[in-house]
């Protein structure tokens, strides 16, 4: 497995030359068992002879300054994938990009193997930081002290990039590009990287790769080469030296059993993944194509191969009619062949002896995988489901799988395909039957009260029906716009995943429902209760929209009706106690208030703007919606007119009564009677004003523009407010069903409006599409339906109103 090191170092004046010796294994250092590979100097020509690295290395000892870097050195891991032809090539090609001609270096590479028989490949690589500089300089004077002014007269000048943090970055990334791609040209999968093994551990683990990311779950391996060649050469160690190749040894053995265990893991899955396979390849099997295949010796599949092949053909050439005639003959001798086995004794015995095997051996396989991984098998469907919920909720689980258990799968492939229209279709219709069955109660009333206006509610009930009958028609053809085809392979496709997702899901309730208490259940059904009100609130809410999503009605009603069927089953006779009722009553009755309150407020708009639509001023002959258009009309000059009037009116009446309590000799009797002529005579002015306005402003040109504008606002005031009121009461009819439900147990709970969802009963009994168009009249019986909230806004108010 290739691993990835780069340790970078620094030598001081005086180790140069034995350093050198050491990794090319001279003047002492050559090993029993020689683990030199190969060595190599460059760019040690001056004054035009080319000098050996032994010369080189002692000069630099001699003529550097003292305490002073006489090489850098990079101790480089080579792949032990690698043999020793491409460990030069790899070293040579990292020389070359990164030295080049400039630098003076002597790498050595080195194979050593441990007691387990493991080789250890390595490279030392040591340079002088000295930049060539293309002068030539004698050997000692290269060393020298550079001379900015007067370079030839110095010696080489060293690059102070050798000293940062970011050159050596730029090595270590160098060298992991240089490594994987000698790797990848030479056909090998490992690659390695330069990044700490944090990093790396982090990467994998945002990836998804856990166990993979367990392997860098430990310290980097780095030790001296010094201590390693002691040791391999039976040298004793000092101190330090044997805490750090303990310290190494501990870390190779850690990394080791993570790769270990890795190396486990990844064999298993492997080899659960085979089981997979072969376990899905069987259950996928045709015996029945297969005894025909027998029969037919081997001539069915051939045929299969060619039918195929000529139907790709047809897929990229529609118009030829000599593939398309191809086509229907092979399609003939298919199904000649399938009708001639099937029938045959042959066949029969085949067909059972070759499903008996396959079921056989499925079961083997399912055993033999579970005894070995000690899980139940799942297909892919399986997985999938199981994994979308094993992390719902336990009520939400429950919800889905009473939404799957009641779904009718005819009713939802309609309205897939016919994107939800059907559903919508059906909820329309239902609102013309709730208006249906008021019409009807009207007409009954008037029947024996007054015999003239059931006429016209007769009228009215026979443009209903219509109305229902038109609608039900609506929905027949929508079905019959549907590809009978592609219907009935999308319901077995749904009847097939609905089978598989009820199965999963019910195994995990399961599991999620083994240690519940009462507390539990009590929680779960207040839970249930909060869902059904706020499904309801939505549902009714959504109805009431304008632009209607009809997915999100269709999806909404579903959930409601398996909210409603789990509170009056499963949930029924769950008893509420104590704290967790009290608790939820008291939030129910609050909602109620703030409703209440809302219909209050509702109300008085209503009121005052009703009074505003019947008001009429006998003044000036004109409607409140007139006077008020006048108003608008004369910016504000008729509204400031009409208050001088006001407050003058009411001062006069003031002062008059004021003067009736006076005395037939009191002070100031006089002055008041003036003043209150004074004002009636600024009143009789006032009011001509106020009739010359309005005359002025009724013959505008947008008098009546106005007058439309200002009756339309008040209008739309009035619905926006009817509609506050409508979902205020819907809300508390809501409220008062989940607060009864909390308060009596046992209680039945129903939604307001009829729904599709909760219907189907009634309707849909034969499967397909004709079972769904023959009972689309019985859904729309004449069974009882809830009757809607009475709504009352007119109010007997005096209509003799001035402004």
């Amino acid at each position: 497995m290739a691993t990835y090191r780069l340790c970078y170092k620094k030598g001081k004046v005086g180790y140069s030359k034995s350093h050198a010796a050491y990794i090319q294994r001279e003047d002492g250092y050559q090993s029993k068992e020689e683990d030199l590979v190969y060595t190599e100097s460059g760019n040690m020509n001056f004054n035009g002879e080319k000098i050996n690295a032994e010369k080189f290395w002692e000069y630099a000892d001699t003529y550097e300054r003292v305490n002073s870097v006489a090489y850098r050195e990079l101790e480089l891991n080579i792949p032990n994938e690698f043999n020793h032809e491409q460990a030069k090539e790899l070293i040579d090609n990292f020389v070359k990009k990164e030295l080049g001609e400039k630098y003076p270096y002597t790498y050595a590479i080195h194979e050593s193997k441990n007691e387990e028989n493991e080789k250890n490949l390595h490279c030392h690589l040591m340079f002088s930081e000295r930049e060539l500089d293309g002068i030539d300089r004698d050997l000692s004077q290269y060393f020298k002290r550079a001379n900015s002014k007067n370079p030839e007269k110095g010696g080489a000048k060293k690059n102070r990039e050798w000293q940062e943090k970011s050159r050596l970055l730029d090595l270590r990334k160098s060298w992991e590009i240089e490594t994987n791609n000698l790797l990848e040209k030479n056909g090998f999968e490992d690659r390695v990287d330069c990044r700490t093994l944090k990093e790396i551990r982090q990467d994998l683990l945002e990836s998804g790769m856990f166990d993979k990311a367990e392997t860098y779950n430990r310290l980097p391996i780095n030790v001296a080469g010094k201590i390693l060649y002691k040791v391999g050469h039976g040298i004793e160690l000092n101190e330090a030296e044997k805490e750090q190749y303990d310290k190494y040894i501990e870390t190779v053995n850690r990394k080791k059993e993570l790769e270990r265990i890795y190396e486990e893991r990844e064999n298993k899955k492997t080899e659960r993944k085979n089981l997979e396979n072969e376990i899905e390849k069987l259950e996928k099997e045709n015996s029945r194509e297969r005894a025909i295949n027998i029969c037919s010796k081997g001539e069915y599949f051939k045929l299969k191969k060619q039918y195929s092949d000529i139907s790709k053909k047809i897929k990229k050439y529609p118009e030829n009619k000599i593939l398309k005639s191809e086509q229907d003959r092979l399609s003939k001798v298919i199904n000649n062949i399938e009708e001639k086995s099937i029938k045959s004794n042959k066949y029969i015995n085949i067909l059972s002896n070759l499903e008996t095997k396959r079921v056989a051996s499925l079961e083997t396989l399912k055993t033999q995988y579970s005894e070995k991984f000690n899980d139940e098998y799942l297909t892919k469907e399986e997985k999938k489901y199981k994994e979308k919920y094993q992390d719902y909720d336990l009520i939400n689980l429950k919800i889905k799988l009473e939404t799957l258990s009641n779904e009718n799968v005819t009713e939802k492939a309609v309205n897939i395909l016919s994107n939800y229209e059907y559903n919508f279709k059906l909820v329309e219709t239902f609102e013309i039957q709730d208006n249906k069955k008021e019409l009807e109660k009207k007409y009954n009333e008037a029947t024996l009260f007054d015999p003239k206006q059931a006429k016209d509610f007769k009228l009215d009930l026979s443009f209903v029906e219509k109305k229902l009958e038109n609608k039900q028609n609506e929905i027949i053809n929508l079905i019959d716009a549907i590809d009978e085809k592609k219907l009935n392979n999308f319901i077995e496709q749904i009847e097939k995943n609905n089978e598989v997702e009820k199965t999963i899901i019910a195994k995990i309730i399961e599991e999620k429902s083994s240690s519940r208490n009462e507390i539990d259940l009590m929680k779960d059904k207040i839970i249930l209760l909060e869902k059904f009100s706020k499904l309801e609130k939505l549902y009714n809410k959504e109805l009431r929209n304008n632009d209607k999503n009809r997915k999100k009605i269709f999806s909404v009603s579903s959930e409601l009706a398996s909210v409603e069927s789990l509170l009056n089953s499963e949930y029924k006779s769950i008893n509420i106690k104590d704290d967790i009722a009290q608790n939820n009553l008291k939030a129910i009755q609050n909602q109620i208030i703030k409703n209440e309150k809302r219909i209050l407020v509702a109300e008085n708009v209503i009121d005052k703007t009703k009074a505003i639509l019947s008001a009429h001023s006998k003044k000036h002959n004109l409607s409140g919606i007139e006077i008020i258009a006048i108003g608008n009309l004369s910016k504000g000059e008729y509204w400031k007119n009409y208050k001088e009037i006001k407050r003058i009116t009411s001062e006069i009446k003031n002062d008059e009564k004021t003067l009736s309590n006076m005395g037939i000799v009191s002070f100031g009797k006089g002055v008041l009677k003036k003043d209150i002529d004074l004002k009636k005579k600024k009143l009789e002015e006032l009011e001509k004003t106020e009739y010359k306005i309005v005359n002025t402003y009724k013959q505008d040109k947008n008098f009546s523009l106005e007058v439309n504008k200002v009756s339309s606002h008040y209008n739309n005031i009035l619905k926006t407010y009817q509609k506050i009121i409508v979902a205020a009461k819907i809300d508390n009819d809501i409220n008062y069903k989940v607060k009864s439900n909390i308060e009596r147990t046992g209680k039945q709970i129903s939604t307001y409006k009829k729904t599709p969802s909760k219907n189907r009963h009634k309707g849909v009994t034969i499967e397909g599409s004709s079972g769904l168009k023959s009972n689309v009249k019985n859904i729309f019986d004449d069974t009882e339906i809830r009757s809607t909230v009475g709504i009352h806004l007119e109010k007997d108010k005096e209509n003799g109103w001035e402004i």
